[in-house]
């Protein structure tokens, strides 16, 4: 991190705080050789859009997807799992997240 703040500040060093927020997110939205996965993407199971994206109005993630086609996958899938359990008389007591 401090390796990238370095690079991002050289004319004006004395103004790290102000870059922190950009080469943090940039760190966080890179994929790791150790994972194969960004450390935002191991935690919340999707890659954040870039500032770039919203530039040139991309809706796509680097996956393919949009997010908004994501959102409606899983929210289907919920849908169908609680009236499944409905259906069976159970009740839908834990709620389970796959990747």
């Amino acid at each position: 991190m401090t390796q990238l703040l370095r690079g991002y500040c050289d004319k004006h060093p004395k103004l790290w705080d102000e870059h922190l927020c950009y080469v943090q997110h940039a760190y966080n939205r890179a994929k790791h050789s150790s994972t194969q996965r960004s450390p935002f993407e191991t935690c919340f199971v999707f890659t954040p859009r870039s500032p770039l994206d919203f530039v040139f109005n991309k809706d796509i993630a680097i996956d393919g997807h949009s997010d908004v086609d994501k959102a409606t996958g899983s929210l289907n899938r919920a849908k169908k799992f609680i009236i499944q359990c409905k259906i069976a008389g159970k009740e839908p007591s834990q709620i389970q997240c796959k990747a």
